[in-house]
């Protein structure tokens, strides 16, 4: 089994905290440079084999996998570009992990303030996507992205075919609409556009199995050596390839993905 990275800086993305339960880093490290150099990744392949068989509910050889936050500020960025890497590969198994930025947090996100609204700056000028910036002024919103990425596990169990559009509608309705991602009524709004019971949703979304569900895909993410959010994965057969870590245009990764599937 052969494991190797194929990504070009330089990298705009978001990095995660080391441990959930570790959240006193300084301001500029939290997410770690917003352009930072790419590293090759120590991964063992035994963990490699594991995380990809859990995300997989059938043997197929050649997966995409995405991994990232609903809170993570440039996978928000990079949501057209993944939507169009998506389209470009209809035939290629497409698989979602939430890698846990910021789960279990207990900061507050007006403890973020000067930090996050030069970060969300940048990323709109580059992408073009729009920041309500309301919410980093609120005293007690905490910065904890385990309730949206537990949305996003339990609408999965429900509507797996549609997990990647629910995902976009919690992102916008975060950085959009700064609706509060505590709350079980700002995913019943978005459940609005989509074929799910709520009261079924409802009672998923709160339930044991939902929360360990998501603390194994953080757990997941971590034991593969992800680091940075938005990343995307290749699987063919049995190597796997980092085809982007980070922001990055749609064009030079799908050419990177075909240039990949087209080797023997």
């Amino acid at each position: 089994m052969n494991y190797k990275t194929k990504v070009t800086p330089p990298i705009y993305n978001c990095w995660k905290a080391p441990r959930f339960d570790q959240y006193n880093r300084s301001r500029s490290s939290i997410f770690g440079p917003v352009v930072r150099p790419f590293k090759k990744w120590t991964i063992l392949l035994a963990t490699l084999i594991q995380i990809f068989m859990a995300t997989s509910s059938s043997a197929q050889d050649q997966q995409l996998i995405y991994f990232g936050d609903p809170m993570c500020s440039w996978c928000y960025g990079f949501g057209s570009e993944l939507d169009q890497i998506h389209a470009a590969f209809p035939d290629l198994d497409f698989k979602m992990v939430m890698g846990g930025l910021r789960p279990y947090g207990k900061e507050k996100m007006s403890e973020l303030d000067d930090f996050l609204e030069n970060h969300w700056d940048e990323i709109h000028n580059k992408t073009g996507k729009a920041f309500k910036k309301d919410i980093l002024k609120d005293l007690d919103f905490v910065y904890d992205t385990e309730p949206p990425s537990r949305a996003v596990v339990t609408f999965r169990k429900f509507l797996p075919e549609k997990e990647l559009s629910f995902f976009h509608a919690v992102q916008r309705a975060f950085y959009a609409n700064n609706k509060n991602t505590h709350l079980l009524d700002t995913y019943l709004e978005i459940l609005d556009d989509f074929d799910v019971d709520k009261q079924s949703f409802t009672k998923a979304w709160k339930s044991e199995e939902m929360d360990r569900a998501t603390l194994a895909e953080f757990r997941y993410s971590g034991q593969v050596g992800i680091r940075g959010f938005p990343s995307l994965v290749l699987k063919k057969g049995d190597q796997y390839t980092i085809v982007s870590n980070g922001y990055a245009k749609a064009e030079g990764i799908i050419r990177s993905i075909k240039k990949e599937l087209d080797k023997n």
